[in-house]
């Protein structure tokens, strides 16, 4: 890193809680206050113009990392005057100024060069007063937290309730502070405790919108439909209780679907009572958690409660404070591991609020914004770090993050089945595709369908689809889904709603069949029948299909029921042969060689195939699809869902058809089958198709368009015939 640079980060540098990101890639932090202080001492005199004082500052700025002493191996050798003057806003020509060069042990060369340089070099700083004032603000920072730390009263915060127990903040006989850890005995040791804290607070900076972007997230799978939202956020909560953020994922994921499409929730570590308590939750009425779940229930929908809500204590906060418990079996003291009393969580609660107040006022991070549950965040991932010898960010994944690994994709294309010719000359185009998913999904890119059946719906993804070398436009629904417990296949109630959906659509757009994949690392005894793959470019576009797909059948052959799909930044290629893995695996690997392509990600996929799977009678046969929804079993709210979207979707493509067929007449008709089957539909929901069905309507319709006459047939009860 060249000294220039260094000097540069001064110049930029912003005040106490600033963070490696913001003074130089090449600087580890965070900056501590102790360093800040030594920083304006030297940053001060600098100015002044004692000679010297510049070694003092560089020294200053690298003591700022905590425990790392200067290195002359950090710097380059020598370094000019002028690269420094040039930084520093000074005039390199100007006879006042002194070139030269120094090295690390020649510092004070470079006070030398401040002193002859004052008036320019300030110019730089954009000033001296905008420098006194930043100094002001590290002095006021170091100030409020050494009131706080060194504060021998305990510290009411006007958030708490102190009528709920009035002994909060009392010191027993013992000397210990009611509620606090063990080893909190005195005013001294309090304010260890909050030095700690305050410590922590200033490392986990960056993940304090930990909430933030989880309610978001919540926000988005939802479509902001507030009563959906509320019950992903109250089982994310619910499921919680001794699981890890992915796990509770996973947990959060499994129940809520459980939930929509009607299925007793089993869920959680502890499904029998953190299932029923998710049933109370999907039943509508209000949610009553524990002292742990009920707050962070709330910080899941922190966009609904102004001014933040009570932080979230868990183990990790517990640690964080230090609690710690004696281990039966040695006497040993041991780090927490265990729930925590209503005396412990009210003695969090308000050291955190009085936290809250200190941070703002000190700019802790560089903003002044901070609440309960974003002080409580920081202090959370930047103790799971330490603890877990990871980093920040890693710490500080959220219900934001890692949804990949719980998307189910049903893709389907824009073109409707050849065997219907339905608006031939323009449904294979981009611009037909484009249109059809600008009536199907909302303006973030979701689909409309999904969401109205209360799937947890991320934007959709486009690409190119390919069957034996003729490629089409092709769009994927992004829905969460969860596995079942213990196994990488999908879970009875996540399959439901996903077949469900992709059956429906199946049946709107005249599809002969859509495919879903849900791909999960396998377990001991499973398939690895897919491989997710990232590729140079992200998904490849129709050229870029056609090649892979004819490099997987140089490896496997024409047929082979290996095939390639669109997927996030690149392709999932599916093993339909039952061939066995290992062969799999390293066709695969010699088809991508010299493509650029990522190395693949095996898995086991338990996804469908929805539809007319009867390839010696293939086409569009709505009745297929009409079996694939009843034999998902959808809870009768959810089933209602789907159909008045379904009801919708049918109506607004044939309007849409119509149109087009009026505009250009030259350009291809519209197919009597899926134009009356939307008819049906529309007007007569699900019940109409099975009725039609069952009357032999459709299957009139599809010897008169394929046949050329008229035939009906009889049915039993609830008929999947010919159509």
């Amino acid at each position: 890193m060249a000294f220039n640079d260094i000097l540069n980060a001064l110049s930029q540098y912003g005040g106490l809680g600033e963070t490696r990101s913001s003074i130089g890639d090449d600087l580890s932090g965070p900056i501590t206050r102790e360093g800040a202080a030594d920083y304006a001492k030297g940053l001060g005199a600098g100015i002044a113009g004692a000679p010297g004082d510049a070694a003092g500052l560089v020294n200053a700025l690298m003591q700022m990392k905590r425990g790392v002493p200067v290195q002359a191996a950090d710097f380059e050798s020598d370094y000019g005057t002028n690269a420094i003057g040039e930084t520093m806003g000074a005039d390199v020509d100007s006879p006042q100024f002194i070139g030269g060069t120094f090295g690390m042990p020649g510092l004070e060369d470079a006070g030398r060069a401040m002193m002859l340089g004052i008036p320019r070099l300030v110019k730089g700083m954009k000033g001296t007063s905008q420098l006194a004032d930043q100094l002001g603000g590290v002095a006021k920072a170091r100030k409020v937290l050494d009131d706080y730390e060194k504060d021998v009263d305990f510290i009411q915060a006007d958030t708490i309730d102190y009528s709920i127990d009035k002994r909060l903040g009392k010191r027993m006989k013992s000397g210990k502070y009611r509620g606090a850890p063990e080893n909190v005995k005195s005013p001294q040791k309090l304010g260890k405790m909050r030095k700690e804290l305050s410590r922590l607070l200033e490392v986990g900076a960056p993940g304090r919108l930990w909430y933030d972007e989880s309610t978001q997230a919540a926000s988005e799978l939802t479509g902001a439909q507030r009563n959906k939202k509320h019950l992903f956020a109250g089982t994310n909560a619910i499921t919680s209780r001794g699981a890890s953020v992915p796990a509770n994922q996973v947990f959060g994921v499994k129940g809520y679907n459980q939930a929509i499409t009607g299925n007793p929730a089993k869920a959680g570590r502890f499904p029998n009572a953190q299932g029923e308590a998710v049933d109370e939750l999907a039943s509508g009425r209000t949610y009553h958690g524990g002292p742990k779940e009920t707050p962070f229930y709330e910080g899941l929908t922190i966009d609904e409660r102004a001014g933040g809500v009570r932080p979230t204590n868990d183990l990790w906060m517990a640690r964080a404070f230090d609690y710690q418990r004696k281990n039966p079996k040695t006497g040993e003291m041991e780090l927490w591991g265990e729930g925590l009393g209503q005396a412990q969580h009210r003695f969090m609660d308000n050291e955190i609020n009085a936290l809250v107040d200190v941070a703002n006022k000190a700019g802790i991070g560089g903003v002044s914004d901070w609440t309960p549950e974003r002080v409580q965040a920081a202090i959370w991932v930047a103790k799971k770090a330490e603890l877990e010898g990871t980093t920040v960010g890693k710490a500080s994944t959220n219900f934001s993050n890692n949804m990949e690994g719980l998307t189910s994709t049903i893709r389907y294309e824009a073109n409707p089945s050849t065997s219907i010719d339905h608006m031939s000359s323009r449904s294979t185009d981009d611009g037909y595709a484009g249109l059809v998913n600008s009536m199907l999904q909302d303006d973030a890119g979701r689909d409309r369908l999904a969401l109205q059946a209360g799937a947890l719906t991320r934007p959709s993804e486009t690409g190119a689809g390919i069957y034996e070398g003729t490629v089409s436009p092709s769009t994927g629904i992004k829905v969460l889904a969860a596995p079942q417990t213990g196994k990488a296949q999908i879970d009875p109630a996540s399959e439901s709603l996903v077949n469900a959906i992709g059956a429906t659509r199946g049946m709107t757009l005249g599809q002969d069949t859509v495919g879903t994949t849900f791909q999960r690392a396998s377990k001991a005894g499973d398939p690895r029948n897919i491989a997710r793959v990232q590729m140079e470019g992200g998904i490849p576009d129709g050229e870029g299909m056609r090649k892979l797909e004819s490099s997987l059948a140089e490896q496997f052959g024409a047929d082979s029921g290996v095939f390639p799909v669109h997927s996030e930044d690149g392709v999932q290629i599916l093993n339909e042969s039952g061939m066995p893995d290992k062969e799999f695996q390293a066709g695969v690997k010699r088809a991508l060689k010299g493509t650029g392509a990522g190395k693949p990600e095996w898995g086991t996929n338990s996804g469908s195939l929805l539809g007319n799977t009867n390839w010696d009678d293939p086409g569009f046969k709505p009745s297929t699809y009409m079996k694939n929804i009843d034999e998902a079993d959808l809870g009768d709210d959810a089933i209602k869902r789907l159909e008045a979207g379904a009801m919708d979707e049918a109506s607004t493509l044939n309007k849409m058809d119509a149109a087009l067929e009026a505009e250009y007449p030259d350009e291809g008709k519209r197919s009597e089958l899926l134009t009356r089957t939307r008819e049906i539909l529309s007007s007569g929901g699900y019940q109409g198709i099975r009725d039609a069905v069952e009357k032999g309507i459709l299957p009139a319709i599809v010897l008169s368009v394929i046949a050329g006459s008229i035939g009906s047939q009889a049915s039993q009860e609830q008929s999947y015939g010919p159509a």
